[in-house]
């Protein structure tokens, strides 16, 4: 009795798994994060939801001078993104890509092409040039569960190229 005791005692523990085992598996950019640039008009700050599953959620707001639909604050969807690690390991800095895939409107407005962007980066760059791609620069705390950076925006070059600074970067 007491060897069946143990050895079940020692198959549960082989097979157990803390919390902690199951963080180190996770991307630290996961999570909720925030985006501002200053300009001499303006202060503009985007919030985004980066998920585990490889889709990031950026909330759109409008702007009545630009939508024409909606007074300037009020939420009118959610802009899609697929997002990528550039770095194969974990490091205290690292760096990341994001693409342009689909977008959910409050009202009839939806599109998704995200599980074809996983494959293809570059896919949509030419039919949105100025949003499709950008990069963020992101250096994290020791244990990975704080973090800021830079958010780059156009950034429709090679992996290790930083195009145009977009604004200062930090977790939520």
């Amino acid at each position: 009795m007491t060897k069946k005791l143990f050895f079940l005692t020692a198959l549960f523990l082989a097979f157990a798994c803390s919390k902690d085992d199951e963080q180190k598996d996770v991307d630290p950019i996961v999570g909720k994060w925030t985006t501002t640039n200053v300009t001499e008009y303006a202060t503009i700050t985007h919030k985004f939801e980066v998920k585990a599953d490889g889709i990031m959620v950026m909330e759109h707001w409008g702007d009545a001078n630009r939508d024409e639909v909606v007074s300037y604050g009020e939420k009118v969807g959610e802009c899609l993104y697929v997002w990528k690690n550039l770095q194969t390991e974990k490091m205290e800095r690292m760096l990341y890509k994001f693409s342009y895939c689909g977008y959910k409107g409050n009202g009839d407005a939806e599109w998704n092409r995200c599980d074809e962007i996983v494959d293809d980066f570059e896919l949509l760059q030419w039919q949105y040039p100025y949003y499709t791609i950008f990069k963020w620069d992101i250096t994290f705390n020791e244990d990975f569960s704080n973090g800021s950076g830079t958010h780059y925006y156009r950034a429709n070059e090679g992996d290790d190229e930083i195009t145009e600074y977009w604004g200062d970067l930090s977790k939520d």
